[in-house]
């Protein structure tokens, strides 16, 4: 039995790779928390708090931090997601990379 493939506008794959921030698929395939990605930021703006100054440390200062870096992720993957597509259209570039020796 043959299935069309599916296809998303770029609506829908945008607002996809920003969910998986703070969603993402288990081993079941099933949706879930993504504990790993969100801790993983929360962890890394705790810890780079102690780099700075005790007049410059803060859970402001924290709470922005990690947020500037879910808001990092989430571009990046919407950058993931549209590659192939920029790729082949801003450089005209098909196939793989294969430098010329």
């Amino acid at each position: 039995m043959l299935t069309e493939p599916v296809t998303f506008t770029p609506r829908q794959a945008t607002s996809y790779a920003i969910t998986r921030v703070v969603i993402t698929k288990n081993d079941r395939g099933n949706n879930e928390f993504n504990l790993s990605e969100i801790g993983g930021n929360a962890s890394e703006a705790a810890i780079s708090n102690l780099y700075y100054p005790a007049d410059e440390r803060g859970f402001g200062k924290t709470a922005k931090n990690f947020a500037t870096q879910t808001v990092i992720t989430a571009g990046a993957n919407v950058l993931k997601e549209f590659w192939p597509d920029i790729r082949k259209n801003v450089f005209r570039m098909k196939g793989e990379y294969s430098p010329k020796p």
